[in-house]
């Protein structure tokens, strides 16, 4: 068994993408906290698995949540966006297996999947490799 852990800090300034592009204003990138924690197993010698937890915080990133809308007149409500700035904290699993099939043939599997509901991304994501060394 060999666990890790990674941990790194990303420092952003501004540009065009993190403000308005048809203007031309920039605006501030949010910095960015990632992690990693995990491990790899051998279970036999040409047989090996891998569990991660990986993590991304960003303390003041931009946020879009559904709001309602209550029009003056009438009353009568409406479905609407918001923006606002906060924290952002995504949550990621993953699951892998390295197989040596023989001489140099190695097949890979590894599955990503989302733990919590934050940032838009996918629910889950395969990864199938197929590496021949000569």
């Amino acid at each position: 068994m060999s666990p890790h852990v990674d941990v790194g800090y990303q420092w952003n300034g501004r540009s065009v993408l993190a403000g308005d592009v048809t203007a031309g204003i920039k605006g501030a990138v949010p910095n960015e906290l990632s992690y990693v924690v995990g491990a790899d197993v051998g279970i036999e010698r040409r047989l090996s698995i891998a569990f991660d937890v990986l993590g991304r915080h960003s303390p003041d990133a931009p946020r879009l949540a559904s709001s309602t809308f209550t029009a003056a007149e009438s009353g009568q409500m409406f479905q609407d966006i918001a923006f606002s700035v906060g924290a952002l904290n995504v949550l990621n699993g993953s699951f892998g297996m390295k197989a040596n099939v023989g001489g140099t043939v190695l097949v890979t599997f590894n599955l990503q999947f989302k733990l919590n509901d934050a940032g838009v991304r996918a629910k889950a994501t395969p990864l199938v490799g197929l590496e021949y060394g000569f």
